[in-house]
């Protein structure tokens, strides 16, 4: 690009129409336009690779989130439960004077849910599989009911808080209101006994 801008006329003479140098003098300006604008479109070129590059490594770092790998597992088992009651057939609204035997889906549509089913249980396997190892790397806990009673503290969302209450899913903490926090076994970060 230096070399281009060099070989034209200094001081950005203009061009002399019917000059014996007009067509050299025009060259050189296009010579110098059209490096210019390779360099313009390498530069663009350039940040846009690195943007992209930013964008997918936080688009990555959020998609293996220590919580977003559990919620994604928890509604993942969820589909699942749902595709395997379509094959084995349920009772709807149980325990109301509403409730009716739903059969077992059969033909093509049990053929697509088997095969949703598959797929969902590799998908599930993939990710519990890293739920693993962020629990072996220490970048996400395993907190389970039996490891936590009432009056231990638990550092939810980097905030240490005391244990009101252990549910099968979740953990109640105290607040400095009225009201109680739900926060589920995954949201635990650390734990300290009473």
């Amino acid at each position: 690009f230096r070399r281009r801008l060099d070989q034209l006329p200094p001081m950005g003479e203009p061009v002399k129409i019917g000059h014996h140098s007009e067509g050299r003098h025009r060259a050189a300006i296009k010579r110098a336009d059209t490096a210019f604008n390779r360099v313009h479109a390498a530069h663009e070129a350039a940040t846009h690779a690195e943007t992209a590059a930013a964008s997918a490594a936080i688009t990555t770092a959020s998609r293996y989130n220590p919580r977003t790998v559990a919620n994604r597992i928890e509604k993942i088992a969820a589909e699942i439960r749902s595709y395997q009651r379509d094959l084995d057939g349920y009772i709807a609204h149980r325990g109301s004077p509403y409730a009716e035997q739903i059969a077992p889906v059969s033909g093509t549509t049990r053929d697509r849910v088997t095969s949703r089913l598959a797929e969902k249980s590799d998908e599930l396997q993939y990710w519990q599989t890293i739920r693993e190892q962020q629990i072996a790397e220490g970048t996400a806990t395993n907190y389970t009911p039996d490891q936590i009673t009432k009056g231990d503290a638990v550092k939810i969302r980097g905030e240490w808080r005391r244990v009101a209450r252990v549910n099968p899913k979740s953990v109640s903490v105290e607040t400095p209101y009225s009201w109680t926090d739900k926060a589920p076994y995954t949201d635990i970060q650390d734990h300290k006994k009473a």
